[in-house]
């Protein structure tokens, strides 16, 4: 078949992706979304097509313009070949000339006269407030914009992919999020801008930065307003959607997306891909932040769908870690995978070969777990005689007083609260004292003003202790609590603060701090949960917690333990292979019913990335796969000898896995054979 430039315009419109329609009467070099745009010459009367599709997500952009471009041999981006609009569920399907090959670059934007184009709301806060004028998208009527409604696009807010096409008719996928929009911008830089190389290396080097599998381009980004297509996703799935959407939540209102975008990308070209591990500023972000946010919004994702809860958690054991060494690390350390330019054949051999390393860690047939089993009992042990957990809770059971002692947050309540306190020529002179001071700025300790350190007194209020060598005070200034001494034989100095959000009613509260005892310095970070009912506060418990290690021996790995219905926990480790490279590695461990539970392991090292997962441990069904996308599968529950797995690219299958007596070994499609048994061994 091929395509008139009348037929694009009707595709465009009218193609399977889109509900309904009418048949423009203007061709599409005189309509008006078009009319500043330049075509390549293959966009011709007659072409013959290759189809581009993709969805667009910050969140969900629908009846968005999706431009097109060509890359000229300066590898710069040049002519358009297609134009056309997302759908409802922000899907596009844009036919380009197949003549075309080389590098594609898709554009979705608002449009300059396009006013029907929407974003739907993916920020936990709300996306600003709703004026009269957008009270069509207030579907609740409480004057804001709200996570899942939506509203109009920026005419200035645009987000890009790129790719390349081939010359053949096999379908192009490319989804846009605010991701691929980081990675085409680092490719742009690159000296050869838009070259083959480039694009693999900054698609690739973006993946490892979020520890994503596979390629940002193909990988299905979700929408998070529609709880029924998270079940069914894959755990690169949900990671993916999940930094690609609390992106938003870096600003409050949605009228700065656009700059913050354009702050976000400079930064990040400019650092050659990376960001800084913590940035204070006010218009740097820190990739702190940014797992910040997204832990944020797992955990309001979590109350629509426990997938969620087991992702907050990974990412809460990562924040930890990282604030932990950015004091000596200042930036992240994401490079693209050295296999990214090899074929797909020597694409599975690698991964082949870099699980042969860890053989020695490795055993798909132990009931115990499938990975670094003893790494994991050693420092279970640390924790457990340290009684890391059991600490924190002592402490926490004293956060009710949060929800009930004075919430001072301007410089009229403190006159109220503090001011109201001192009587007589004291008491005036304190209201005078607010009067030129900031109560924001206020700093008491070791002044020589009288004043001061009268009202200092009534800043910070001692609460009652069960345990004898531990204290607790708030702080009316910082509506914190301190609760610091000596718990369980060991040093303790946690601070609790309200969150700023509340999850159906419950009140949540994080807590952070160190534990110390002769054998090792806990970092810990966790969350408590408390319950206001007619007044009445009441301590829930603690629901997670993260906790850095450092070992006097100089050995440090972190930890996340979830407590509840769904009992997880996180752990993370460097460790070296049997060639030396350093990995970090994480664990991810599930109870499940009936005492069983599944398992997940990421290794990652000289810029590669391993997942390795087990259902439940003694299934012996085991999933792996690598940067590259490449996967496999094996069920070792299969009786005799014979086919008992494969390895995959996509669709394509690479290589059978295949059992014959008490060996196990992989048969490539090219006749190559590689040996696993001590996989199983």
């Amino acid at each position: 078949m091929r395509y008139s430039l009348r037929t694009v315009l009707i595709v465009l419109c009218c193609s399977a992706l889109l509900s309904a329609c009418k048949t423009p009467t203007s061709s599409l070099a005189n309509s008006a979304s078009s009319s500043s745009i330049d075509f390549n010459p293959l966009v011709t009367e007659n072409f013959d097509p290759v189809m581009v599709s993709g969805i667009a997500a910050k969140g969900i952009m629908k009846n968005a313009q999706v431009v097109i471009y060509s890359v000229d041999s300066t590898g710069r981006k040049s002519l358009a070949l297609g134009l056309g609009k997302t759908n409802a569920l922000g899907e596009y399907e844009i036919p380009i000339p197949v003549a075309y090959q080389g590098a594609i670059i898709v554009e979705i934007s608002g449009g300059n006269t396009n006013t029907d184009a929407q974003m739907v709301c993916d920020n936990v806060s709300g996306c600003g407030d709703a004026p009269a004028d957008l009270a069509s998208f207030d579907t609740n009527n409480n004057q804001q914009i709200d996570f899942g409604e939506s509203f109009p696009i920026n005419f200035d807010f645009m987000l890009t992919a790129v790719s390349e096409a081939v010359g053949t008719k096999a379908p192009i996928t490319v989804h846009v999020t605010a991701l691929t929009h980081l990675a085409a911008a680092l490719a742009e830089q690159s000296p050869n801008g838009f070259a083959h190389s480039s694009i693999l290396q900054a698609n690739s080097q973006v993946a490892n930065l979020f520890g994503l599998m596979g390629d940002i381009r193909t990988l299905k980004p979700l929408d998070l307003s529609r709880s029924d297509v998270f079940a069914s996703a894959t755990e690169s799935q949900l990671r993916y959607s999940l930094f690609a959407s609390s992106f938003a939540s870096l600003v409050t209102h949605r009228n700065e997306l656009s700059g913050l975008l354009t702050n976000v990308t400079n930064e990040f070209v400019r650092q050659n891909g990376q960001f800084l591990l913590v940035n204070d500023s006010m218009l740097g972000i820190g990739f702190d932040k940014w797992l910040t946010a997204s832990i944020e919004l797992s955990e309001y994702l979590a109350t629509r769908n426990t997938v969620w809860t087991r992702l907050g958690l990974q990412l809460r054991r990562e924040l930890a870690a990282i604030r932990q060494v950015a004091g000596s690390i200042v930036f992240t350390n994401a490079h693209a995978s050295e296999a990214i330019e090899f074929d797909a054949m020597t694409q599975a051999k690698t991964l082949v070969d870099d699980l042969s390393q860890w053989r020695d860690s490795l055993n798909f047939n132990d009931d115990s777990g499938i990975a670094f089993n003893q790494e994991l009992s050693g420092m279970n042990d640390v924790l457990k005689n340290a009684k890391v957990a059991a600490a924190f809770m002592a402490a926490a059971k004293y956060t009710p007083v949060l929800a009930v002692l004075p919430l001072i947050s301007s410089n009229e309540q403190a006159v109220d609260y503090v001011c109201g306190q001192i009587t007589g020529f004291a008491g005036l002179m304190c209201k005078e004292f607010l009067a030129n001071n900031a109560l924001a700025t206020l700093d008491c300790e070791g002044t020589s003003n009288a004043m001061c350190r009268m009202m200092s007194s009534y800043l910070v209020i001692k609460v009652p202790t069960l345990e004898k060598k531990i204290k607790a005070e708030y702080s009316v200034l910082h509506q914190s609590l301190r609760v610091y001494g000596v718990l369980y034989e060991q040093q303790v100095d946690l601070e609790f603060t309200l969150n700023e959000f509340d999850l159906e009613g419950a009140v949540v509260v994080s807590g952070v701090g160190t534990i110390e005892n002769a054998d090792a310095r806990f970092f810990v970070d966790g969350k408590v949960g408390l319950r206001n009912q007619g007044g009445d506060t009441t301590y829930q418990g603690v629901s997670e917690l993260a906790i850095v290690v450092n070992n006097v021996d100089g050995s440090a790995y972190s930890v996340a333990q979830h407590f509840g219905d769904d009992d997880l926990s996180a752990i993370g480790f460097q460790i070296s292979a049997e060639n030396g490279d350093l990995a970090d590695v994480s664990v991810m461990t599930q109870l499940l019913e009936g005492g069983e539970s599944s398992q997940s392991v990421t290794i990652a090292f000289d810029d590669k990335r391993i997942l390795i997962a087990q259902d439940e441990v003694n299934s012996r069904q085991i999933t792996f796969s690598n940067q590259d996308g490449v996967s496999g599968t094996i069920n070792l529950a299969l009786e005799g000898d014979g086919e008992v797995g494969a390895m995959m690219l996509g669709s394509v299958k690479l290589a059978d896995i295949l059992r014959e007596r008490d060996e196990l070994y992989v048969l490539f499609s090219d006749g190559e054979r590689k040996n696993l048994t001590d996989l199983i061994m």
